[in-house]
């Protein structure tokens, strides 16, 4: 092997536990590659013992602890009019696809036999989509549920 394979394999080592029998041999019998090698493992060792972000378990458990009882909210909130645009092209799109010129194509490729498969896909995945703004917005729909006597009187 030549000195460059040789400096790949030792890079490639998995935290410099072992090194290969064929590096091992190389750098018996090559100063060049044994020497690049020899500097290489001291700044590596220099790197892993002189590191600024090397935390002890103490403080880890200590910011984790804070993390999981802090009282701010990391959640993203879609709004229900976002959902409703979204979902109101969904549904125009799924009533207009029987009508367009790749459909026309497609049934005309495949055959009609095309349609009913098709419109059960997009349908499912309509439905699945409103199930998810459904859910997503679950607190919000209670409130406007229980709210909605009150607004009727």
């Amino acid at each position: 092997m030549n000195c460059e394979k040789i400096q790949q394999k030792f890079l490639e080592m998995d935290n410099r536990s072992r090194v290969p029998l064929p590096v091992q041999f190389h750098t018996l019998y090559c100063s060049k590659c044994r020497h690049d090698i020899a500097v290489l493992t001291e700044q590596f060792e220099a790197l892993r013992s002189d590191t600024a972000f090397d935390l002890d378990r103490d403080r880890c458990e200590q910011i984790m602890r804070e993390v999981f009882f802090s009282k701010t909210q990391y959640e993203h909130h879609v709004s229900g009019l976002q959902w409703g645009v979204v979902g109101s092209i969904l549904l125009v799109s799924l009533i207009a696809i029987p009508f367009s010129h790749s459909f026309g194509w497609l049934r005309g490729r495949f055959g009609s036999g095309l349609e009913i498969p098709i419109s059960i896909v997009l349908g499912l995945s309509f439905s699945i989509y409103a199930l998810a703004g459904i859910f997503s917005n679950m607190d919000s729909l209670k409130k406007f549920v229980e709210n909605l006597p009150k607004r009727m009187h």
